[in-house]
């Protein structure tokens, strides 16, 4: 039977695969938002949700081995395997995390940019509506109903 720290260091590894697709789709996301067509931008967003919903059910399911590993004696190999992959998903983590700041700001300015323009169509209506002609007379050829 594999000891925990070599069953911990399995689902390691796996949690830094989706990591390591999780930072694939925030570069993803990022280069979508950056250009002018978003229409990819929510079979993106459905894609993270998906992978983030996976990685809290697999760190869920292994919470139980990390409690357990401060316990266990020897297999000091497998705990230093361990650490290295730990520190790569803490590394991938923070990457996401940079990639994530600069989608939001990259979203707060494309949000200022539509109220901008949504303003400025509103300007426009109103200039249009100040040059409308308005009838300040009534047609004198009108039927009438009795």
């Amino acid at each position: 039977m594999a000891s925990i720290a070599d069953r911990l260091l399995l689902a390691a590894k796996k949690v830094l695969s989706y990591y390591e697709f999780l930072l694939t789709l925030c570069k993803e996301e990022l280069r979508v938002l950056s250009a002018p067509n978003l229409d990819e931008l929510l079979a993106i967003l459905d894609k993270k949700e998906g992978l983030i919903r996976e990685i809290q059910g697999n760190l869920d399911r292994d919470a139980s081995l990390w409690a357990q590993v401060e316990g266990e004696e020897g297999g000091e190999t497998g705990m230093n395997q361990l650490e290295i992959v730990m520190q790569k998903v803490r590394e991938t983590v923070d990457e996401i995390q940079s990639c994530e700041n600069e989608i939001a700001a990259l979203t707060l300015k494309r949000s200022k940019e539509v109220q901008e323009a949504l303003g400025s169509l509103a300007k426009s209506e109103k200039v249009l509506e100040a040059y409308k002609p308005t009838l300040t007379y009534i047609p004198r050829f009108v039927d009438k109903k009795e």
